[in-house]
């Protein structure tokens, strides 16, 4: 610690600057139940939504009635955590499957995708079902933070399964109560201790499905059933949610590492932690200068209710989350130094992207925009009969470790700027519909001819 001094870093968090634009229809928010009939249909037109860098600074919340209350309120339906967040992700699966849902900063880099996490999550909801993992059974979640913690855990709910988040230090204490788990899921790390205490302690467990990538490295046990983890692979991403669930059950915590106590948590009082207790918190968030991504850093393990609630309301909005080793030595100087390092790597703001796309061989100035949770860039060509494509312009941003998806790239007869040299980004906007318009209807035109 010596010489260490955290005031040098200053960390910022990302979110949409939604403050007083309630009726913004281009703004993609969290919603109890979003109409997804309409998905098939012709999309609305793009709104134009503004994204803005938050340095964290607290402020007094003068309402007296939150949104969220009257959200719940205006709902004749309770609110319902499962349906909420499966629905969410439904939709970003959708309308925006290239976006960057999970980072993983563990062991090495992985970025997974909104259509590969929900068909990650199909899957292995498909495997548990075909393993005999039924309706209302309780499984038992024991891993550090990986992305397959998430494709389980979401697979659980997509089978109306109760998860049991188990902190990895709780599994070898002896302090668990067998409340009727019948199935574990647990990486190679923490095997062991799952074969001891499914032995002596919870003699429930059927059947436990192991993440190992070395699949001969696992001992074999004779009073349980032992599964590879990875088998999720092979199985279709293909599954009908069932709706008809009743479980009034949501998901279980352990409580502290001293007692063999579960908190249990309903449908409603999940969506309460995660939709509401956020909700108000975002609300606190001073706005500061725009930026071009929202990414969030989760240093936590995810079987904590503080953690897995903020997981769970960043992928209903859309945005991306960084998963980071978990650890109890949270103060440690090399650990923040770490984290520091992470919020540097994945803070993408709009020059930095600008300053790298403008290398690109056919642009000659280019301006980066975020429209309905969506990437667009306006490029002024060096060429007019030579137009950048999106993956051409993906895969210059990935060389410098930046996954951002370009969702629309258009070609404009001018960026407009201030004397100074600098975008004036709050004309991009109307300029970039205008362009998009246009191009739209010289289309349609060329269609009919």
């Amino acid at each position: 610690m010596t010489d260490f001094n955290i005031d040098q870093y200053e960390i910022t968090v990302t979110l949409d600057d939604n403050t007083n634009k309630d009726d913004d229809k281009g703004t993609i928010k969290p919603k109890l139940y979003p109409d997804l009939s309409d998905l098939n249909e012709k999309e609305e037109d793009d709104k134009t939504i503004e994204s803005t860098e938050y340095t964290v600074v607290l402020k007094t919340n003068s309402s007296s009635t939150s949104e969220s209350e009257t959200l719940t309120e205006s709902t004749n339906e309770t609110p319902n955590l499962r349906k909420w967040l499966l629905n969410n992700l439904s939709y970003h699966r959708k309308n925006n499957p290239a976006k960057i849902a999970l980072i993983e900063e563990v062991s090495e880099v992985r970025c997974v995708t909104y259509e590969e996490l929900v068909d990650g999550s199909k899957r292995t909801a498909n495997y548990m079902s075909h393993h005999g993992v039924n309706m209302g059974d309780k499984i038992m979640m024991c891993m550090e933070n990986t992305v397959e913690y998430v494709f389980y855990q979401l697979g659980a709910f997509l089978l109306g399964a109760i998860p049991v988040l188990i902190n990895p230090s709780h599994i070898a204490s002896g302090k668990l109560k067998d409340i009727g788990c019948s199935t574990v899921i647990v990486d190679f790390e923490h095997y062991g201790h799952v074969l001891r205490i499914s032995q002596n302690t919870l003699r429930s467990i059927q059947r436990v499905f192991v993440l190992a990538e070395d699949i001969a490295a696992i001992s074999l046990a004779r009073h349980v059933w032992i599964i590879d983890g990875f088998g999720y692979l092979s199985f279709s991403p293909i599954h009908k949610m069932d709706d008809d669930s009743n479980n009034s059950t949501c998901f279980i915590l352990p409580g502290s590492l001293e007692t063999d106590q579960y908190i249990s948590h309903s449908h409603q009082s999940g969506f309460q932690l995660c939709h509401d207790y956020f909700n108000k918190l975002f609300k606190m968030l001073s706005n500061a200068e725009s930026i071009g991504s929202q990414n969030h850093l989760i240093t936590d393990g995810l079987h904590c209710q503080d953690a897995l609630s903020y997981l769970f309301i960043i992928l209903t909005r859309g945005e991306t989350c960084v998963l980071a080793e978990s650890t109890l030595d949270v103060w440690r100087a090399s650990l923040l130094d770490r984290i520091a390092g992470i919020i540097e790597q994945y803070k993408v703001s709009s020059e930095m992207m600008e300053s790298i796309l403008s290398q690109h061989k056919l642009i000659h100035d280019v301006a980066v925009m975020q429209s309905d949770q969506h990437v667009w860039c306006g490029v002024l060509l060096k060429n007019e009969n030579e137009t950048p494509t999106s993956d051409s312009l993906e895969k210059l941003l990935k060389k410098h470790h930046i996954p951002i998806a370009i969702n629309k790239v258009i070609v404009l007869d001018f960026i407009p700027r201030t004397e100074k040299g600098k975008i004036i980004r709050n004309e991009m906007p109307f300029i970039m519909n205008f362009e998009k318009e246009f191009s739209e209807q010289e289309e349609i035109s060329e269609s009919y001819i």
